[in-house]
């Protein structure tokens, strides 16, 4: 489906950059990112007449941006103005720290559920996938960290038992290390964990917690009912399908997400399309956000050298304007983040709405 520009529904322009499927460990692409504009044709005329007037090109690429001064200086401007009017949202995802988040889901938090003991409380899941992030590599070792984490993400795309088993060799090979306590139901083969690391519906793609947070983000600033209206990619079919599935809820329900979110079912988001960005100005402004925020991410978190771009931009963004979903150490601000939050209730719900439109279950990572 394509968008309809004489449509009166209100519309918000959406790209992604960094993405690799249910790949979290590729070594070129560290960090997904998302962003959204919402503004009109004639804003998006006038951004682009200020701060690209010079650019000859067809088509508004980052590559070709970033790369020389005075082009770049007209990036950063156009982003701190789309920001500040608060009519966009770059939204980033570190896929490692993902990766260690959907490894509890699978291994832990059946355990958890069982026992009844808290898993998403306070954001526990959170900051124990931090901890794990920053630390295995000395608790456990790098090369065994790295092993782990490249076994079940193999688990997690096969869904097979002998990937299931390889993991489960991987991580006996940590057994007495500081905080390989948590995995020892996992290490004996607990059938909960079996199950769940062989869940046919379950998935890696960071499109699922993407959407869900994106959309999350615009239901909190969005007074009418609008619709997403995202780059023409074949890429982002699975991105396309949760967003449908997320517009298609009719069932009335309200979670808080975290301190600062609550979202409420059915959604003011009411379906997505695709439109050409050569067609769209809006779009590629939507894709100047996407990879700008990424690169500053790769930059801040250490993956690429930093050339100043991080300070150029991110630090002068409006904190709404930017969503971090990377692995912290700060675990009194993930706690009063997530206090009080209704993670298991709103992922449990997804869950069932999803499996009715055949749709993979989303992660513990949520929004």
């Amino acid at each position: 489906m394509s968008a309809n520009p004489s449509d009166d529904i209100a519309s918000v322009f959406v790209d992604e950059s960094g993405y690799t499927g249910a790949d979290l460990l590729n070594a070129d692409q560290r960090v997904h990112s998302v962003a959204a504009v919402r503004c009109s044709e004639e804003r998006a005329r006038e951004l682009v007449a200020r701060h690209f007037s010079a650019v000859k090109a067809p088509e508004l690429k980052l590559s070709s941006l970033v790369k020389r001064k005075t082009y770049r200086k007209a990036l950063v401007a156009a982003m701190l103005d789309l920001a500040t009017d608060l009519e966009a949202v770059g939204y980033v995802y570190c896929k490692r720290y993902a990766l260690w988040l959907h490894l509890l889901n699978d291994c832990v938090e059946p355990v958890c559920q069982r026992l009844a003991a808290p898993f998403y409380e306070n954001g526990w899941n959170r900051s124990f996938a931090s901890m794990l992030q920053f630390t295995t590599p000395q608790f456990w070792g790098e090369e065994r960290s790295n092993q782990i984490l490249s076994a079940y993400q193999k688990a997690g795309r096969s869904r097979s038992p002998e990937d299931a088993r390889a993991l489960i060799a991987a991580l006996q090979k940590v057994r007495g290390c500081d905080l390989a306590e948590y995995f020892v139901p996992a290490m004996e083969g607990d059938p909960d964990v079996i199950e769940a690391l062989q869940h046919p519906g379950g998935t890696l793609d960071l499109s699922h917690p993407m959407a869900i947070g994106l959309v999350s983000w615009l239901e909190d600033r969005s007074s009418t009912q609008y619709r997403i209206v995202h780059d023409n990619n074949k890429a982002i079919g699975k991105t396309l399908d949760m967003f449908r599935a997320l517009a298609d809820i009719e069932e009335a329900k309200d979670f808080k997400v975290s301190s600062l979110t609550r979202t409420s079912f059915p959604l003011k988001f009411t379906e997505a399309v695709m439109a050409d960005s050569r067609d769209d100005l809006r779009l590629q402004l939507a894709d100047l956000l996407a990879g700008s925020v990424r690169l500053c991410a790769e930059m801040a978190l250490g993956f690429k050298p930093n050339d100043g771009l991080p300070d150029e931009l991110l630090t002068k963004l409006p904190d709404e304007s930017f969503i971090f979903n990377i692995a912290s150490l700060d675990f009194a601000d993930t706690r009063a983040t997530f206090k009080g939050s209704e993670g298991s209730q709103f992922i449990d719900f997804l869950a069932g709405e999803f499996a009715k439109r055949r749709i993979g279950t989303p992660p513990s990572s949520k929004t």
